[in-house]
């Protein structure tokens, strides 16, 4: 997840996966004392690079930060997009900035308080 989610998660009180390990992107100074809960600095593909080398072939959730989901877009490390739609404007309402070109729509549903839920994969090439 991006810096600012993390700000934002951190602040609503107990921490929601303690059972996952959670890297937090950001190029700013960061520090955690919390175990399941790493900083990186790394770029999308320099993390990715490390990252399949420690582990099996286990699915990553990409979780808030347009900016960083739209910088791990820019690298092809994305294969799937699952976009929750929330009727409420925060601010000036935040842009997602994704180019879904190169994804194919699979599903949609609604979800409680007038959520919709999309659901798209990356097209096989």
């Amino acid at each position: 997840m991006g810096s600012t989610s993390y700000k934002q998660i951190i602040g609503f009180g107990d921490w929601g996966w303690p059972d996952k390990q959670t890297y937090v992107f950001t190029s700013k100074k960061l520090e955690t004392d919390k175990p399941y809960i790493s900083i990186t600095h790394d770029s999308p593909f320099e993390f990715m690079a490390k990252f399949k080398d420690l582990t099996s072939d286990k699915d990553i959730w990409l979780l808030g930060g347009a900016e960083l989901a739209k910088s791990f877009a820019q690298e092809g490390l994305i294969d799937e997009v699952i976009l929750t739609i929330v009727p409420r404007i925060l601010g000036k309402g935040i842009p997602l900035g994704l180019i879904f070109e190169s994804f194919d729509f699979r599903s949609e549903k609604v979800l409680t308080d007038g959520m919709i839920q999309k659901i798209y994969f990356r097209e096989e090439l």
